[in-house]
């Protein structure tokens, strides 16, 4: 036996070739990969020197620091398409290429490493990393940490070899894999590897699912459940700055960067979208198609080319029921992943007898909330007796209200269309409308960043139509420069942020 090895001092806070190659499709160790550890380790040297003092900037996030940047690199001169697609997609939602930084100077070119996108990633990173502060994305100690190591990628640039790139879509013929499987894989990787797009834990999102479908699947194996959740998040999770879907990002990653034998795919990817699960009727069998209608009475044409053997389970007929989440995939929905496919008739006869009745008793409830409010949802009380008089419920019903409602202050409700009330303590100061006296400019410049940040906070209706009716206008970042440039930066980029407050959230799998 050898005598063990002695690692050098420092050894492991330096960037693996394992953890960079992790982040690849599928973990995927290409010749390039140690040139690409190299500059993040040089990366990293740096950060470790400038960043000195800073407790929260543990060796670890150095280096998930340094292998972003590093993984930054390689897309752009690999032509992988991920930044790019990044930009492509604020363009089209926002009218411009990046939030925060001004792209129009001559020293912003996208196909090579820029001061914007080295602090857009920075800024992104830590803050992933920590949630209970927003950082202001033009710190100065960002800009100057970006500036040292800009000339760092640009160098880097110039020598770097080309890497393979993302996995290419092909067809079924050439790789044995049905189109439709690849893409749910690749969706797969953006949310858990790739290093502008993955969640910050799918561990735990993936645990939320795991309790969903083993109680909707009752029985089934382990396997099983894991294969539910695994075939429903890729299509239905929030992902990357944006706060879009997988496949969003993929379809917008293709259009721009399409490999030749794609673009025959390129209309069933931007048509690609993915529902919960809900119950269904088959109205129609015709071999290995199918007529079926939702609870609702909308009719979908579904295919069996994802069921085993692409075939309807034994006992499936016309008038059976199911529950199963459906996508839309070259021109014919899917069902995705697991389903019950035999239930009785009587299952959706029951489920659409019981969302009528709730429906139209849920619409007679918010009618009746609107005409005492004169048609405005959203409204404020100083503390609940005066919320009860508002909104006219009985004292009986306060045993339903939460403590910190029955005995709190400053007092913001939203009627929601399914009429039910959202109920949010200490925020009526940070919401300005209409005959709302509790309005506080100061506490609004602070508190009134929750509302967008925490989407949890409220339903989100009532998010909705707080952003969409621009009652958070003096709601501000903390600024380094000035009050004035952290309101104007949040306020110019208000869109953006609430879409990037949404990543790592999902539907929630069942529509009643």
């Amino acid at each position: 036996m050898g005598k063990p090895k002695i690692l050098k001092k420092g050894y492991t806070d330096r960037v693996s070739r394992l953890e960079f190659s992790d982040r690849h499709y599928r973990g995927a160790q290409f010749d390039t990969d140690m040139y690409y550890v190299g500059i993040a380790n040089s990366i990293l040297q740096i950060m470790k020197s400038s960043l000195k003092g800073y407790p929260r900037l543990t060796p670890s996030l150095l280096r998930e620091l340094s292998v972003t940047l590093a993984l930054y690199l390689e897309d752009i001169v690999s032509g992988t398409g991920i930044w790019e697609a990044f930009l492509s997609l604020c363009r089209k939602k926002y009218g411009k290429e990046m939030p925060f930084y001004d792209t129009g100077d001559e020293s912003f070119i996208r196909e090579f490493p820029s001061l914007q996108a080295v602090r857009f990633l920075l800024w992104y990173t830590l803050n992933n990393r920590n949630t209970d502060t927003m950082l202001n994305p033009r710190n100065p100690a960002l800009e100057a940490l970006a500036m040292r190591l800009l000339p760092i990628l640009g160098e880097a640039y110039d020598n770097a070899p080309d890497t393979p790139g993302r996995p290419e879509i092909v067809s079924e013929e050439r790789r044995g894999v049905p189109v439709f499987y690849q893409v749910r894989d690749i969706c797969h990787w953006l949310c858990s590897a790739c290093y502008l797009t993955a969640a910050q834990d799918l561990f735990a999102i993936s645990d939320e699912a795991l309790d969903f479908f083993e109680e909707l699947f009752k029985g089934a194996e382990p396997s099983q459940i894991a294969y539910a959740a695994n075939a429903y998040i890729p299509f239905n999770l929030r992902v990357g700055p944006l706060g879009i879907t997988p496949q969003e990002w993929l379809a917008e990653i293709v259009s721009l960067y399409p490999e030749k034998g794609e673009i025959p795919f390129l209309k069933s990817l931007t048509e690609l979208k993915s529902l919960p699960y809900r119950t269904y009727r088959f109205d129609k069998i015709e071999g290995k198609t199918a007529t079926i209608s939702d609870t609702d009475g909308n009719t979908y044409q579904l295919s069996a080319f994802t069921l085993p053997g692409e075939k309807f389970a034994e006992g499936v007929t016309e008038g059976s029921s199911a529950l199963c989440s459906l996508v839309y995939f070259d021109g014919v929905w899917n069902i995705n992943g697991m389903a019950l496919q035999t239930l009785p008739p009587d299952f959706y006869n029951e489920s659409k007898e019981t969302s009528d009745k709730i429906r139209e008793e849920e619409s007679r409830k918010y009618c009746d909330l609107m005409k005492k409010l004169d048609n405005k949802p959203l409204g404020a009380a100083a503390d609940f007796d005066e919320l009860r008089s508002v909104l006219e419920f009985p004292e009986k019903d306060a045993a339903d209200i939460p403590s910190d409602i029955l005995n709190g202050k400053d007092i913001l409700f939203f009627v929601n269309p399914d009429s039910n009330i959202s109920l949010l303590a200490n925020y009526a100061e940070s919401v300005k409308f209409p005959g709302n006296k509790l309005y506080n400019k100061e506490t609004a410049a602070t508190d009134g960043l929750a509302l967008v940040f925490d989407p949890d906070l409220t339903s989100k209706e009532m998010r909705d139509y707080i952003l969409s009716n621009n009652l958070i206008p003096d709601a501000a970042l903390r600024s380094a420069v000035s009050p004035q440039e952290g309101h104007r930066l949040f306020q110019d980029n208000l869109p953006f942020f609430a879409d990037y407050a949404l990543r790592d959230s999902y539907a929630h799998p069942f529509f009643r």
